[in-house]
């Protein structure tokens, strides 16, 4: 505590322990006994020190000092008085056992006289603050923001108080907005409650507003959402009084006022896991992490970590992404995990760690997917993605690894890039491991993008309004899926927990976002105008890029499982022994760097894969073919495995 507080505590607390001893005097004055009692100073003395003693008792017992008196409010009157009421209870109980006479009408008398003085000198602190702060204002000598509170309930009238208390925050309230028509032009705390969300524009003009802070315990995603945007509209900056969906009334005193992430306005309902599913599992099992470095693969680091696996592989190419993730989790789970370096391309790697290790589980994370970069390079593309894949793959059969789950992506869906196109591989890759791979249950994840993922759209934007603009979007149309890194980590955890091999998964994405309206937002949200402050400009569509993502193709059939954010989808086209004949091919073409018959046989292999213009016209018109010898000659590079030798056994 602060030596500023402790001065508060004090100047209160002796303002309390004066009004109680004011009180019991004006009693027996009124009663006419005054001149008796005093008349004895060793039973005034007595009197006094005993209501001093009981006194300190009862309010150290029902810490009533804990909360400013700025926070004064209908349950702090009704504990006052039941304090107060108490003291003067022992007070006559300790008197009648001592055989000293106290009158009842005295007691009563002072309990009255108590409440009225201690409620009345409070309420007089808090309206000649405010009627100062108002004075200030007026005569321009405050520099406070405007504040008006969404929600006039429990959490916003001690926001209220809180603000009027803490001077440094230099917020003055001038209003309540909230959806309860009842309490409409009432006045809550002194500020008047001026009317429902869709007053928000007219209360900022009127009462020239700077800031709308939500303070609404337990709002929906949806009302959330709409709040923020009628506030941005307004033209306010607009926060939220901590993270009201999910915080208990009893932890208001620890809340804090916050800005608004755009991360806040695209999540959804919180997950309903099966935990004691996913726990069995992971209980005591050793897991390794491919791609453990990067978003998803860290945060399934953190989230395994809490369902106490016995260790986890953390995996990655990304060395300095597994020092920042070492410097993170050593904190809390040191000794827990450990952090290797290597490539998946590696097979001699791959099977060293497992040999020393000895992993149960796998969540296969790793992968190259940023579209335009893997359009330049599509051979890097598919030795990491699909051989790097069927490296750990292979390595997990052969060292006996119980449940292999791997990471795909929406972009797999009739695929316009060679990224969503080795995904694609892969997916089905899991489908043919899962046939014939004995101990080991493979099962594949799909979904599209998370929320502050390295590369994505949202911290491009957030980077790019710092530097003051312009924001680069591809079209005004282009859509995407978006869930949290979070959640979309928990759903992967139980749909492994539930997988019997072989299935590909796929999550509720909810509903598409609108990048463009995204823009717009951020720019709201960072207190700028769009256009005016911050421009924003249609860049066109990158190579391999598509203006909506799919998350089910047509040939495939949908089952639900016990989660309803879970589902299905069957391999129902799925021909085993063509998949394995494609595949050979493939290895051979990529062996021998013959990039046209490798995206040959790529299209065979994903039949929905409609190469880019940019692919087309570098590799798959004829007037290109010519220099396909000199690329072979000139590739010299090893690959770990023999893709003609693929499923010979």
């Amino acid at each position: 505590m602060s030596r500023k507080s402790i001065t508060k505590y004090i100047i209160i607390y002796l303002g309390d322990v004066l009004s109680v001893y004011a009180a019991f005097l004006l009693s027996l004055l009124f009663t006419g006994m005054f001149t008796d009692v005093l008349a004895n100073k060793s039973t005034v003395v007595i009197y006094l020190s005993e209501i001093f003693i009981i006194y300190n008792i009862v309010f150290f017992l029902m810490k009533y000092y804990r909360d400013s008196i700025f926070n004064f409010d209908s349950f702090s009157a009704i504990t006052l008085g039941i304090s107060l009421t108490i003291i003067y209870a022992l007070f006559f109980i300790i008197n009648l056992f001592a055989y000293r006479q106290i009158n009842l009408t005295v007691l009563l008398l002072a309990l009255v006289f108590s409440c009225f003085i201690c409620g009345s000198y409070r309420i007089l602190i808090i309206a000649g603050s405010r009627v100062l702060i108002g004075y200030l204002k007026a005569d321009g000598k405050s520099q406070d923001s405007n504040v008006i509170i969404y929600g006039a309930g429990e959490a916003g009238k001690f926001l209220a108080n809180m603000l009027a208390y803490d001077k440094s925050k230099r917020m003055n309230v001038v209003a309540f907005i909230d959806d309860n028509e009842e309490i409409h032009g009432r006045k809550i705390k002194g500020y008047p409650v001026v009317g429902d969300r869709y007053a928000i524009a007219e209360a900022v003009a009127k009462y020239k507003a700077d800031q709308i802070i939500i303070a609404v315990p337990h709002v929906d995603n949806s009302n959330f959402r709409e709040i923020v945007e009628l506030s941005c509209q307004s033209g306010c900056n607009v926060r939220r009084f901590a993270n009201m969906s999910d915080l208990n009334m009893t932890d208001l005193s620890k809340a804090t006022i916050n800005d608004i992430n755009i991360e806040d306005l695209l999540c959804r309902e919180p997950v309903k896991l099966d935990l004691e599913g996913v726990r069995d599992m992971l209980k005591d099992k050793v897991l390794l992490v491919s791609g453990g470095a990067g978003s998803i693969g860290s945060e399934i680091c953190r989230q395994v970590l809490s369902y106490e696996a016995r260790k986890v592989i953390i995996f990655d190419i990304n060395e300095n992404g597994l020092f920042m993730l070492d410097n993170e989790l050593g904190k809390k789970h040191g000794g827990r995990y450990v952090t290797i370096v290597g490539s998946i391309k590696d097979k001699w790697r791959l099977d060293e760690i497992m040999e020393v290790y000895k992993p149960d589980i796998v969540f296969h994370a790793a992968a190259y997917k940023h579209v335009p970069m893997m359009e330049s390079n599509p051979i890097e593309a598919v030795a990491n993605n699909v051989y790097g894949t069927y490296n750990i793959m292979l390595s997990a059969i052969e060292h006996g690894v119980e449940n292999f789950t791997m990471i795909s992506t929406d972009k797999a869906v009739n695929p316009t890039n060679i990224m969503g196109a080795t995904k694609r591989i892969t997916e089905l890759l899991c489908k043919r491991m899962s046939l014939n791979s004995g101990h080991t249950k493979f099962s594949a994840v799909r979904f599209g993008n998370v929320l502050g993922s390295s590369g994505s759209v949202i911290p491009i934007f957030k980077e790019q309004i710092r530097r003051g603009g312009p924001i680069t979007v591809t079209d005004r149309d282009i859509r995407r899926y978006f869930m949290t890194i979070p959640e979309a980590v928990q759903l992967v955890l139980e749909a492994s927990s539930i997988s019997k091999g072989g299935e590909l998964f796929v999550l509720d994405m909810g509903s598409m976002v609108k990048i463009y309206d995204l823009a717009l937002t951020m720019i709201r949200l960072s207190g700028l105008e769009p256009e005016k402050d911050i421009k924003i400009e249609i860049s066109g569509l990158r190579p391999g890029e598509k203006m909506y993502e799919e998350l089910k193709m047509d040939t495939e059939s949908l089952v639900s499982t016990p989660n309803d954010r879970i589902f299905i989808f069957n391999y129902d086209d799925f021909d085993q022994r063509e998949f394995e004949y494609r595949f050979k091919k493939l290895g051979l073409a990529f062996k021998k760097r013959d990039i046209k018959a490798l995206f040959e046989e790529i299209m065979e292999l994903v039949p929905t894969y409609k190469a880019s213009d940019y692919i087309q016209n570098k590799y798959l018109r004829p007037e290109k073919s010519a220099s396909k010898a000199s690329i072979k000659q000139k590739s010299k590079e090893r690959i770990q495995i023999e893709p003609g030798k693929v499923f010979s056994s």
